[in-house]
């Protein structure tokens, strides 16, 4: 005599739903984990960049000072301007010639670093950190800002393009990122 089995085996279609949707849930929230924490990356190779940036200046002003040796050659008293200087260290034999943008990894030194000197459009908020970033100037882009004082030096500020909460592009610096050229 054969026994018949009343159940068979496997899933049933109720089960394998509930399985998948469960699987989609967990895959939507490690998405979006993964993607902040990819952003968060970025911004913070991007503000080392600028600090990094921002050191060399700071090493390089009291360089200039005691007369000892600059490279660039450029950036040494009466060689050149502000700008030459700033130009001088994104070329591809400068001391940043390794610099990329975590954004835009194909983006070279002479892309992601811009000197600039004030725009009568660039305005402050009442933080006095936070504006717009100029057009051509993208996510991980340094922007070297110098400015003439009444004397004969240049004032820089070092800001980095990064995007805001409010879905928009916008420069940062941080209070005290200023050097006295």
């Amino acid at each position: 005599m054969c026994r018949r089995k009343d159940r068979e085996s496997g899933f049933s279609l109720s089960e394998l739903i509930v399985t998948l949707g469960i699987i989609g849930v967990l895959t939507a929230i490690s998405f979006v984990s993964y993607r902040g924490y990819i952003d968060g990356s970025r911004l913070s190779v991007t503000i080392a960049n600028t600090e990094t940036l921002y050191r060399w200046f700071y090493d390089a002003q009291s360089r200039r000072k005691t007369a000892a040796q600059i490279s660039p050659p450029q950036c040494l008293p009466a060689a050149g301007t502000a700008l030459a200087c700033v130009s001088a260290l994104a070329i591809y034999s400068g001391p940043f010639k390794s610099l990329r943008n975590p954004y835009h990894t194909g983006r070279l030194p002479d892309d992601v670093l811009h000197g600039y000197t004030p725009y009568g459009n660039w305005t402050y908020n009442n933080s006095h950190d936070i504006r717009a970033c100029p057009v051509g100037v993208l996510p991980g882009d340094i922007i070297i800002e110098f400015r003439p004082n009444s004397s004969v030096d240049t004032t820089y500020e070092f800001w980095y393009c990064a995007p805001s909460d409010q879905g928009d592009l916008r420069l940062y610096t941080r209070y005290g990122w200023y050097i006295t050229w």
